[in-house]
Protein backbone atom coordinates (compact mmCIF):
# COMPACT_ATOMS: atom_id res chain seq x y z
CA UNK A 1 0.00 0.00 0.00
CA UNK A 2 2.83 2.39 0.89
CA UNK A 3 4.55 1.70 -2.47
CA UNK A 4 1.31 2.40 -4.35
CA UNK A 5 0.82 5.69 -2.49
CA UNK A 6 4.39 6.81 -3.28
CA UNK A 7 3.98 5.82 -6.95
CA UNK A 8 0.71 7.77 -7.21
CA UNK A 9 2.25 10.83 -5.55
CA UNK A 10 5.28 10.76 -7.86
CA UNK A 11 3.04 10.39 -10.89
CA UNK A 12 0.86 13.28 -9.76
CA UNK A 13 3.93 15.46 -9.08
CA UNK A 14 5.26 14.69 -12.57
CA UNK A 15 1.97 15.76 -14.14
CA UNK A 16 1.93 18.98 -12.14
CA UNK A 17 5.47 19.86 -13.20
CA UNK A 18 4.80 19.14 -16.88
CA UNK A 19 4.65 22.21 -19.07
CA UNK A 20 1.75 22.89 -21.41
CA UNK A 21 3.05 22.92 -24.96
CA UNK A 22 2.08 25.42 -27.65
CA UNK A 23 1.88 23.96 -31.14
CA UNK A 24 3.98 25.93 -33.61
CA UNK A 25 3.54 23.72 -36.65
CA UNK A 26 1.81 20.48 -37.45
CA UNK A 27 0.34 18.46 -40.23
CA UNK A 28 -1.47 15.21 -40.71
CA UNK A 29 -1.35 13.37 -44.02
CA UNK A 30 -3.45 10.39 -44.98
CA UNK A 31 -2.72 8.04 -47.84
CA UNK A 32 -4.86 5.38 -49.43
CA UNK A 33 -5.56 4.38 -52.97
CA UNK A 34 -8.20 3.17 -55.32
CA UNK A 35 -7.25 -0.43 -55.93
CA UNK A 36 -5.77 -0.69 -59.41
CA UNK A 37 -5.90 3.04 -60.07
CA UNK A 38 -4.74 6.21 -58.32
CA UNK A 39 -3.68 7.37 -54.89
CA UNK A 40 -5.72 9.52 -52.54
CA UNK A 41 -3.69 11.77 -50.26
CA UNK A 42 -5.75 14.21 -48.18
CA UNK A 43 -3.84 16.30 -45.67
CA UNK A 44 -4.22 19.25 -43.34
CA UNK A 45 -1.90 21.71 -41.65
CA UNK A 46 -4.69 22.79 -39.31
CA UNK A 47 -3.78 20.66 -36.34
CA UNK A 48 -4.89 21.37 -32.77
CA UNK A 49 -3.25 20.04 -29.64
CA UNK A 50 -3.45 20.16 -25.87
CA UNK A 51 -0.20 18.58 -24.71
CA UNK A 52 1.89 18.42 -21.56
CA UNK A 53 5.57 17.49 -21.41
CA UNK A 54 8.39 17.87 -18.89
CA UNK A 55 11.37 17.44 -21.23
CA UNK A 56 11.36 13.63 -21.24
CA UNK A 57 9.41 12.16 -24.20
CA UNK A 58 7.93 9.45 -21.95
CA UNK A 59 6.04 12.17 -20.04
CA UNK A 60 4.15 13.40 -23.13
CA UNK A 61 0.39 13.33 -22.54
CA UNK A 62 -2.62 15.04 -24.04
CA UNK A 63 -4.62 15.15 -27.24
CA UNK A 64 -4.16 16.03 -30.89
CA UNK A 65 -7.15 16.64 -33.14
CA UNK A 66 -8.25 17.92 -36.52
CA UNK A 67 -11.57 18.83 -38.05
CA UNK A 68 -12.37 16.22 -40.70
CA UNK A 69 -13.51 18.97 -43.07
CA UNK A 70 -9.98 20.45 -43.01
CA UNK A 71 -8.66 17.40 -44.88
CA UNK A 72 -8.01 18.31 -48.52
CA UNK A 73 -6.67 16.41 -51.51
CA UNK A 74 -5.96 17.49 -55.08
CA UNK A 75 -9.57 16.85 -56.12
CA UNK A 76 -12.46 18.90 -54.66
CA UNK A 77 -15.12 16.52 -55.95
CA UNK A 78 -13.39 13.57 -54.30
CA UNK A 79 -13.06 15.62 -51.09
CA UNK A 80 -16.83 16.15 -51.03
CA UNK A 81 -17.32 12.40 -51.38
CA UNK A 82 -14.77 11.83 -48.56
CA UNK A 83 -16.72 14.23 -46.30
CA UNK A 84 -19.92 12.27 -47.01
CA UNK A 85 -18.22 8.95 -46.21
CA UNK A 86 -16.72 10.39 -43.00
CA UNK A 87 -20.09 11.97 -42.14
CA UNK A 88 -18.33 15.19 -41.12
CA UNK A 89 -21.54 16.91 -40.02
CA UNK A 90 -22.23 14.12 -37.54
CA UNK A 91 -18.56 13.44 -36.61
CA UNK A 92 -16.66 16.67 -37.20
CA UNK A 93 -13.55 15.92 -35.12
CA UNK A 94 -10.86 13.26 -35.43
CA UNK A 95 -8.97 12.99 -32.13
CA UNK A 96 -6.00 11.06 -30.78
CA UNK A 97 -5.45 10.92 -27.01
CA UNK A 98 -1.94 10.07 -25.82
CA UNK A 99 -2.16 7.78 -22.80
CA UNK A 100 1.41 6.50 -22.53
CA UNK A 101 4.77 6.90 -24.24
CA UNK A 102 7.56 4.40 -23.80
CA UNK A 103 10.96 3.83 -25.32
CA UNK A 104 11.14 1.34 -28.15
CA UNK A 105 14.53 0.73 -29.75
CA UNK A 106 15.89 4.07 -30.97
CA UNK A 107 12.43 5.65 -30.91
CA UNK A 108 9.23 5.62 -28.92
CA UNK A 109 5.91 3.86 -28.90
CA UNK A 110 2.89 6.05 -28.26
CA UNK A 111 -0.11 4.23 -26.82
CA UNK A 112 -3.39 6.03 -27.09
CA UNK A 113 -6.93 6.13 -28.32
CA UNK A 114 -8.01 7.25 -31.78
CA UNK A 115 -11.56 8.53 -32.06
CA UNK A 116 -12.83 8.61 -35.64
CA UNK A 117 -16.36 8.46 -36.99
CA UNK A 118 -17.82 8.10 -33.50
CA UNK A 119 -15.73 5.06 -32.60
CA UNK A 120 -12.68 4.79 -30.38
CA UNK A 121 -9.91 2.23 -30.63
CA UNK A 122 -6.64 1.77 -28.79
CA UNK A 123 -3.67 2.20 -31.12
CA UNK A 124 0.07 1.88 -30.76
CA UNK A 125 2.05 4.35 -32.83
CA UNK A 126 5.81 4.15 -33.43
CA UNK A 127 7.27 7.65 -33.29
CA UNK A 128 10.43 9.70 -33.33
CA UNK A 129 10.31 12.26 -30.53
CA UNK A 130 12.94 14.82 -29.65
CA UNK A 131 12.53 17.52 -27.09
CA UNK A 132 13.98 19.73 -24.45
CA UNK A 133 12.19 22.09 -22.11
CA UNK A 134 8.97 23.17 -23.78
CA UNK A 135 10.20 22.32 -27.29
CA UNK A 136 9.16 19.07 -28.84
CA UNK A 137 9.27 17.58 -32.32
CA UNK A 138 7.31 14.44 -33.12
CA UNK A 139 7.01 12.41 -36.30
CA UNK A 140 4.85 9.30 -36.44
CA UNK A 141 3.64 6.94 -39.13
CA UNK A 142 0.99 4.28 -38.66
CA UNK A 143 -1.87 2.50 -40.39
CA UNK A 144 -5.54 2.19 -39.58
CA UNK A 145 -8.41 0.39 -41.26
CA UNK A 146 -11.51 2.40 -42.13
CA UNK A 147 -13.66 -0.63 -41.37
CA UNK A 148 -12.43 -0.63 -37.73
CA UNK A 149 -14.20 2.73 -37.36
CA UNK A 150 -17.44 1.73 -39.05
CA UNK A 151 -16.50 3.36 -42.35
CA UNK A 152 -17.29 1.34 -45.45
CA UNK A 153 -14.47 1.89 -47.98
CA UNK A 154 -16.08 3.82 -50.81
CA UNK A 155 -16.48 2.53 -54.34
CA UNK A 156 -15.83 4.65 -57.39
CA UNK A 157 -17.61 3.05 -60.34
CA UNK A 158 -16.16 -0.49 -60.37
CA UNK A 159 -13.12 0.38 -58.24
CA UNK A 160 -12.94 0.19 -54.45
CA UNK A 161 -10.87 2.40 -52.20
CA UNK A 162 -8.40 0.40 -50.12
CA UNK A 163 -9.53 -0.15 -46.50
CA UNK A 164 -6.06 0.66 -45.10
CA UNK A 165 -5.15 4.32 -44.53
CA UNK A 166 -1.53 5.23 -43.85
CA UNK A 167 -1.20 8.25 -41.57
CA UNK A 168 1.77 10.58 -41.08
CA UNK A 169 1.74 13.02 -38.17
CA UNK A 170 4.21 15.84 -37.60
CA UNK A 171 4.12 18.19 -34.59
CA UNK A 172 6.53 20.89 -33.49
CA UNK A 173 6.02 23.05 -30.40
CA UNK A 174 7.50 26.40 -29.43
Amino acid sequence: MKKLTVTLLLGFATLLSAASLHLQKGYIKAHTQVLGDSTIDPATGRVHAALKFNGDPTTLRGSVWILARDLRSDNKERDQHMYEVLEVKKYPRIRFRIDRVRRQGSGYLIEGTLNLHGRSHAVKVPAKITGKGSKLELTARFRILMSDYGIQPPKLLFLTVRDAVDLTVYLRTK
